[in-house]
C-alpha cells in the first residue's frame, strides 16, 4: 500500500480556518485544537496560540489562532494568499 504525507502547514492553515468559524460548536473547536497541538507538536512545529478575541473567555476558550512556526511560515504564506 502507498504511503501518503500532508503538510503540516496545510492542516494548520486549514484548522485556523476552522476556529474561526461560528457555526463550529466549542467541543468541535476542543477536539481540532487537541488534534492540532499534537500534530504540530510531534512535528516540532508548536509555537503557541492566541485567543481570536484577545483575551481569555471561558465561553469561547477554544476561540483560538495558532502561531506559525518558522519552519512552515513560508508554506503557510502562500495557502494565505490563495484564499
Amino acid at each position: 500500500m502507498a504511503r501518503k504525507t500532508h503538510s503540516v502547514a496545510k492542516f494548520q492553515h486549514r484548522i485556523n480556518r476552522l476556529l474561526g468559524l461560528d457555526f463550529i460548536t466549542e467541543e468541535q473547536k476542543k477536539v481540532l485544537c487537541i488534534t492540532l497541538e499534537t500534530v504540530l507538536h510531534d512535528t516540532g512545529n508548536y509555537d503557541g496560540f492566541g485567543y481570536r478575541s484577545g483575551k481569555i473567555d471561558p465561553e469561547t476558550e477554544y476561540s483560538r489562532h495558532y502561531y506559525v512556526s518558522p519552519n512552515l511560515t513560508a508554506e503557510y504564506m502562500k495557502l494565505d494568499e490563495g484564499k
